[in-house]
């Protein structure tokens, strides 16, 4: 009986902005309820995500927060530097102009990436249901709440369209979010 509700909450010209709940999550090992706000940004190939757990009530202890992508079905190159993480391959996606979804064009490169925040401490793991996820566990803090990136590039697209040059950006946007600008106002 998982429910998911969203809403809008800005849709400018410079980013847009939606809230996603999920209520009455009941995994069988604990019950939860989640909000998300993700974050997409103008000439950007990312999107940021704030999850926060309005309730957290697993059965057993130790159980982490999470977050992953899923291993890209052809991943051909796989890369982490600290808490980013790269999954690049070939893959294919169903064509916007068939509606059953049964026609498959093939795509040479699709890369997906994932950072979460250095103070978040997070954990890498390797998942393999599915045909495989890249995730990262993060400890529940006193707010039971966290952020992170989703990045994505394609060889169809205007620009990131390589898979080095995709790479590269992931990991240089690590850096940035985890080390972003500081203004400190005070006397001259």
């Amino acid at each position: 009986d998982t429910r998911y509700a969203f809403d809008v909450i800005v849709n400018g010209p410079l980013r847009s902005m939606i809230r996603v709940k999920t209520m009455n999550w009941n995994t069988g090992a604990g019950t939860y309820e989640l909000e998300q706000v993700y974050t997409s940004f103008a000439h950007q190939n990312y999107s940021t995500c704030r999850v926060r757990y309005t309730k957290f009530a697993p059965k057993n202890s130790g159980v982490l927060l999470g977050c992953g992508i899923r291993k890209i079905k052809g991943e051909y190159d796989y890369a982490r530097e600290g808490n980013a993480l790269v999954s690049i391959g070939n893959d294919e996606i169903s064509s916007p102009d068939d509606p059953t979804g049964s026609l498959k064009l093939p795509v040479t490169y699709v890369g997906t990436g994932l950072i979460v925040k250095d103070s978040y401490r997070p954990q890498y793991r390797f998942v393999p249901d599915k045909l495989g996820n890249h995730t990262f566990a993060v400890a529940p803090g006193k707010d039971r709440s966290f952020e992170y990136m989703l990045l994505a590039g394609w060889s169809e697209g205007e620009k990131l369209n390589k898979a080095p040059d995709f790479k590269a950006y992931v990991f240089k946007t690590a850096k940035e979010y985890n080390n972003p600008p500081v203004v400190r106002l005070g006397p001259v």
